[in-house]
């Protein structure tokens, strides 16, 4: 469910669904789902330099 994050390239375990003008990204792991962010459907990742998914 969900589609890929296009600031997240080339991941297909980062996924978001837009809900209500809200981007919902999330982490997919075996067995596991983890919300990573909630924010505005207009507000851009690609500038950041610390995605929410990013380990460290």
């Amino acid at each position: 469910m969900g589609r890929p994050v296009p600031e997240a390239e080339d991941r297909e375990d980062v996924r978001e669904l837009i809900y209500q003008g809200c981007r919902i990204i999330y982490l997919i792991q075996p067995g596991r789902l983890f919300i990573v962010t909630i924010m505005h459907g207009s507000m851009d990742l690609a500038g950041k330099e610390n995605k929410p998914w990013s380990e460290g």
